[in-house]
């Protein structure tokens, strides 16, 4: 009996607080640090082939399904997009004309 008394007493020591309060699963706390990990590389300009052997992915489609980026690194990104869109010579040729 004491025995498991103390050993509750031991794991209930070793585990946060925090864990146990703003957690249901304990299990699934590696996992949301893995793709904050990706999200955060992805988001802070590293390139795609390096997150994806970082995090040991054969395909950048996996890689893509465990980033979650914010909206406003979405904006940064379209942003950029629509700037170099902007600055394109005249000359070039527009996608509809042939």
């Amino acid at each position: 009996m004491q025995h498991t008394q103390i050993s509750r007493c031991r794991t209930q020591r070793s585990t946060p607080a925090s864990s146990m309060t703003t957690r249901t699963d304990p299990h699934t706390a590696p996992a949301d640090t893995r793709n904050s990990y990706i999200t955060h590389l992805v988001e802070f300009g590293y390139p795609e082939r390096f997150v994806q052997e970082q995090v040991g992915h054969a395909y950048a489609a996996t890689t893509a399904m465990y980033t979650w980026v914010s909206d406003d690194y979405r904006n940064r990104l379209l942003e950029a997009s629509l700037r170099r869109r902007l600055e394109r010579p005249a000359d070039c040729k527009e996608w509809g004309s042939r």
